[in-house]
């Protein structure tokens, strides 16, 4: 985790447990396999520990009301936690650091997270990845969890699992400094270790509800047009209703990334048209939602 200044100067960096790190033959090594024009593959192509190829910290947020605690998310499992396979890989792990002293920040709480899983069109098991994260207060958060390779831009059309959880770490174990974030699993094969209490999930809002879609022209699944929501949905943003007689009313903001498929891009110094064919647009879905607790 790097923290920079408003004008770009590097002022620090937070090196994350070793259990984390990606190891191959022994050492550090971060590559995520995606080799250059003429590069070749790191040997071997994925790490033997730590985090997945890109499958780092995909989630981060500062708990209110004065972000005292830092709180970022991996993806997935790690490797020794089952994240070898997309069966597997469920328990992610959530990292607290208190920032109270930027310049000494401290790791102070780990808990594992069980993302959801659900079942693909052909009956396989998979797990949800998360792809953002975002705090109510310093126990509870909303966490968006979705799966992949199905939307507007990419060859499938339905998404199985869009989701926002709600995350509870109240009562889950705290692991920070334990012997899990050395060389020890937690979860090795994807089977949480005996007497680890995991984070608690309860689904909040299904994004791929097709009522609520329709309500404004959108879909998941066929056709597979511009109107189909895309892949990747990957940003939240909570805004107060300011109703008095409502305090706990929000609306949440949920946009997604484009990954740059368009027929009028231009990067490296050339123009270039996605493969795809689609030209996916920014966009942001609002929620009109009553939490369950008051964020301060």
């Amino acid at each position: 985790v790097y923290r920079f200044s408003p004008t770009g100067r590097l002022l620090a960096a937070i090196r994350p447990p070793e259990a984390f790190l990606p190891k191959r033959n022994g050492k550090d090594n971060f590559s995520s396999d995606n080799p250059g024009p003429g590069a070749k593959s790191p040997e071997p192509r994925h790490p033997e520990s730590g985090r997945q190829n890109n499958q780092g910290f995909e989630g981060l947020t500062l708990t209110p009301p004065r972000g005292r605690y830092l709180v970022v998310a991996l993806q997935s499992a790690t490797r020794q936690d089952g994240g070898t396979s997309p069966e597997t890989r469920r328990y992610a792990r959530i990292l607290y650091y208190d920032v109270a002293d930027l310049d000494r920040p401290k790791l102070v709480r780990e808990h594992v997270v069980p993302l959801p899983v659900f079942e693909t069109a052909d009956g396989r098991q998979r797990v949800a990845a998360q792809s953002e994260l975002l705090a109510l207060d310093e126990t509870f958060f909303l966490l968006l969890c979705r799966d992949a390779s199905s939307g507007y831009g990419t060859n499938g059309a339905t998404s199985r699992y869009r989701s926002i959880e709600l995350v509870d770490t109240s009562r889950a174990t705290n692991i920070a400094g334990s012997p899990y974030d050395g060389a020890v699993p937690v979860a090795p094969n994807g089977k949480l270790a005996d007497g680890i209490v995991p984070a608690t999930l309860t689904r909040y809002i299904d994004i791929n509800n097709n009522a609520e879609l329709g309500k404004f022209g959108l879909h998941n699944g066929e056709p597979n047009d511009n109107n189909n929501l895309s892949e990747k949905w990957e940003g939240m943003a909570l805004v107060p209703a300011l109703d008095p007689a409502n305090p706990n009313d929000y609306f949440l903001f949920i946009t997604n990334d484009n990954d740059f498929i368009t027929q009028n891009g231009y990067q490296v110094g050339a123009a270039y048209k996605d493969p795809s064919g689609a030209e996916v647009d920014t966009m942001l879905l609002v929620y009109s939602i009553t939490l369950p607790i008051q964020p301060k």
